[in-house]
């Protein structure tokens, strides 16, 4: 089983056109398509959008259950990855933090850290789609999801679900 780092880079004008977030990802990476696998981790993050650009969050942990063997030319991409939805995450984005000191210490399969910030981490991410994350990077985004969660208990207790960071798929 590995775990990858993605960037859904279209994220904020596929939501304006319609798509939703669900426990399935779409790419045109052909890399990607030969490289993930049933069982592999998908760690999606997005941007800030239009009112905090510079910023980043993490949307989505996805637990790959499929892989489509041949493309599909669908809108949001031509490579499929069905997620098993009992397993896979969603984060909502509305009160979470940014995400950039988090990212700045992933040290990647590769050992290579990511250096930039703001719009600029998006340039280093975009490479073959995906990023082969290591095994303390691994740890890192596992606790910072635990810890988003223990947050959400905080707010639904507070009555205010409003200010969860994490949603149930069927929720969504």
């Amino acid at each position: 089983m590995s775990q990858y780092l993605v960037y859904w880079q279209s994220y904020w004008e596929d939501t304006k056109e319609g798509y939703k977030t669900s426990a399935d990802y779409t790419t045109n990476s052909k890399k990607m398509h030969n490289t993930v696998r049933r069982g592999d981790w998908l760690w999606v993050v997005i941007s800030g959008g239009n009112h905090a650009p510079e910023e980043w969050r993490l949307i989505e942990r996805i637990h790959i259950q499929d892989v489509d063997p041949k493309p599909s030319p669908m809108k949001w991409g031509k490579w499929h990855f069905k997620g098993n939805k009992s397993r896979s995450q969603i984060f909502s984005i509305t009160f979470q933090p940014d995400l950039t000191a988090i990212l700045w210490l992933l040290t990647f399969a590769s050992g290579k850290r990511i250096k930039f910030k703001g719009k600029k981490i998006g340039q280093a991410l975009q490479a073959n789609g995906f990023r082969p994350l290591s095994e303390p990077d691994c740890i890192l985004l596992e606790e910072y999801g635990r810890t988003l969660k223990a947050n959400d208990k905080v707010a639904l207790n507070k009555k205010d679900p409003m200010s969860a960071t994490q949603l149930e798929f069927g929720a969504v």
